[in-house]
């Protein structure tokens, strides 16, 4: 339980620097999105790690996270 609210923790406070230094997400940088979303949202690289760095992260529409994340989950639970 500890562990997950680190996590969380983390998770919030880099959210947070993000949108202090760079602004709310505003547009989708996914090169094949096909715009069915018009609220963005700071989406994680995959292959990154949740720490303070802007080349970590790009902007998406929710479209375009919600498929990048469901995605890896689907994955995740194969193997588990």
């Amino acid at each position: 339980m500890i562990i997950q609210e680190t996590k969380m923790n983390k998770y919030h406070n880099i959210h947070y620097w993000l949108k202090k230094n760079y602004g709310k997400a505003d547009k989708c940088e996914n090169n094949d999105c096909k715009n069915k979303s018009t609220e963005y949202e700071w989406s994680l690289l995959k292959g990154k790690k949740y720490e303070k760095k802007r080349e970590n992260f790009r902007m998406l529409c929710r479209s375009c996270h919600a498929k990048e994340d469901v995605t890896e989950n689907t994955i995740l639970k194969m193997k588990s």
